[in-house]
């Protein structure tokens, strides 16, 4: 994480002393205008093989991660178990990977990407937001367990670091657009629902 904050930080005032903050505030691309006052026009045909190559490999990584939580789940029985299904020869969730794959080719009928990088924000923040937000629930449901790590800086019995990152997922969840926040919501419903439902009846 610190190795980010100072690269993200380099990167910041790399940009700031080539535009300005001026041009930087006014630019809707401050990548491709750093880009383009550096390198002149050719950096749009690098800008766009790295853009490529970036997107793919985002994606591929995305899919890797979605397949192996669905693997997961239908292991321990949260998901049907035909998604806990593996390849003998090579090891791999071929059932869980089809699962992530197929429902992921939908997107690309929306035809665009920041729609669809936002519906991925949306559920990283509730993810987020879910995940300190049980820490916390935890912490009154079960206050005797064993905890090999405790989270520093609690009041009482509410840890102040979750509480703070469900505030500040709220925050960013905030900033979505409706269209976002309403596809988000339903995706989020539907797998809720599923979940509910496979508890029923297993």
């Amino acid at each position: 994480m610190l190795a980010a904050v100072v690269l993200y930080i380099l990167v910041a005032v790399s940009a700031v002393s080539i535009l300005g903050w001026q041009r930087l505030g006014q630019s809707s691309a401050p990548f491709a205008d750093i880009a383009l006052a550096t390198m002149g026009q050719r950096a749009f045909f690098l800008l766009s093989i790295i853009a490529l190559f970036s997107a793919t490999n985002t994606v591929l990584l995305m899919l890797l991660a979605a397949s192996r939580i669905v693997y997961g789940m239908a292991s321990s029985s949260a998901l049907p178990r035909t998604f806990a299904r593996v390849y003998p020869a090579t090891g791999t969730p071929w059932a869980a990977t089809l699962a992530v794959i197929l429902p992921s080719l939908a997107f690309v009928l929306l035809q665009d990407t920041g729609f669809v990088a936002n519906v991925a924000n949306f559920t990283l923040f509730l993810t987020f937001m879910v995940i300190n937000a049980a820490l916390i629930v935890l912490r009154y449901r079960q206050p005797e367990a064993r905890r090999p790590f405790r989270v520093p800086l609690t009041l009482g019995k509410v840890p102040l670091i979750p509480l703070l990152a469900v505030a500040f997922n709220a925050f960013m969840l905030a900033q979505q657009s409706f269209q976002v926040l309403l596809l988000g919501s339903t995706l989020a419903l539907l797998g809720g629902l599923a979940f509910l439902i496979k508890r029923h009846f297993s």
